[in-house]
């Protein structure tokens, strides 16, 4: 009896324990199972399995005509970009076949054939600068040709002086002048740099021997621009050396004498200032019979290139002419300051004068009435 009852309550306990065995279990066959770590693996997750090879094999194998195929159109491709040439508003293409040495000139904007392998293109700006001294940071984009430093020019009385200056020019529009031009100078930089630019630099060099530094400095900017352009654009003077009376600024005496016939005694002694005449060489212009000056041609007229525009800056003087238009300047104006002074003494000695005679006459009132 003891041992039924033993058993009776070994399986009572087994029926209480088997919901915990059986929930334990369906838990483990949920949860994901590791696999443990091998090279095949590691290979196939780098791409360099099996299965990756077999699916390169897999892959088709272009043909010799399909390569070729894709070859010839790349080539057809390169040729029609080569055949044609896109011109752009303001610049002049020149185009030259090597085949048959012609020459074409493309001055508009459009699409233009051309042989292609075969054809140099070379382009010209329609507008182009020459720039000494007054395009400081500007590229060669914006100047065809751009020197830092001002052209250094020599006057008639041996001073010198730094002059900046620009030029802008503008190309032929006529085909057979811009054939001749590319035939000269080949390129865009050579024709700024030896023609454009070497000819502004000479008639600058030219233009201010015609005067002296203190005629330069003391008035004379303006006319020298202007005889400046029109030798630019009409052909340089020819000149010959003479020597000239000029007047300066110089220590000129002040005279007390009266200016005009019929100035009176009391203008007598008025203080002057004369400019003094110098006789100095100076290159001056050799005229025609109609009185105009003779000129020699412009390099620039057998390419038809216009001058469009001139601007001279602010010059510089060298140092020992400065020195001398500061002392000259310092001088006038104590001359002028002296003869105002001189000026007022006279003013107040006859203002003096009037008062004693005024004075004197008081007595000599009550008598009169």
């Amino acid at each position: 009896m003891q041992s039924l009852g033993k058993l009776h309550a070994a399986a009572a306990a087994l029926v209480r324990r088997a919901p915990a065995r059986l929930l334990a279990s369906s838990r483990a066959s949920a949860a994901p199972r590791r696999q443990p770590f091998s090279s095949s693996s590691s290979s196939h997750s780098t791409g360099g399995g099996p299965e990756f090879n077999n699916l390169t094999k897999d892959l088709p194998i272009p043909s010799v005509r399909q390569a070729g195929a894709v070859l010839a159109g790349c080539f057809g491709l390169y040729i029609a970009k080569n055949s044609f040439l896109q011109t752009n508003a303001g610049i002049t293409y020149v185009v030259q076949s090597s085949l048959t040495g012609e020459l074409k000139v493309f001055d508009t904007p459009g699409i233009h054939f051309r042989v292609p392998f075969f054809s140099n293109v070379t382009p010209y700006k329609q507008v182009m600068t020459a720039s000494f001294g007054a395009g400081q940071g500007a590229g060669p984009s914006s100047f065809g040709f751009n020197e830092t430093e001002p052209v250094r020019v020599r006057f008639a009385d041996t001073y010198m002086g730094a002059v900046p200056c620009t030029f802008r020019f503008r190309l032929s529009t006529d085909m057979d002048q811009v054939r001749q031009m590319h035939k000269d100078f080949r390129s865009e930089d050579k024709l700024a740099n030896t023609l454009l630019a070497r000819n502004c630099r000479n008639v600058v060099n030219i233009t201010a021997t015609q005067y002296t530094g203190e005629e330069f400095f003391q008035g004379g900017l303006n006319e020298f621009k202007q005889k400046l352009e029109d030798q630019l654009k009409d052909g340089i003077y020819k000149t010959e050396r003479k020597q000239v009376t000029v007047n300066t600024m110089d220590l000129a005496p002040i005279e007390r004498a009266p200016t005009q016939p019929r100035d009176t005694a009391d203008d007598n002694g008025r203080a002057e200032i004369r400019r003094q005449r110098q006789m100095v060489w100076k290159t001056v212009n050799v005229l025609d019979d109609n009185n105009l000056p003779i000129r020699s041609e412009t390099p620039l007229k057998q390419y038809g290139i216009t001058v469009t525009q001139v601007t001279v800056g602010n010059p510089t003087p060298e140092k020992l002419l400065q020195t001398l238009l500061v002392d000259k300047k310092q001088l006038v104006g104590a001359r002028i300051k002296a003869v105002q002074e001189q000026e007022t003494a006279k003013e107040q000695s006859k203002t003096a004068q009037v008062c004693s005679l005024l004075l004197s006459l008081l007595p000599l009132l009550p008598l009169l009435s």
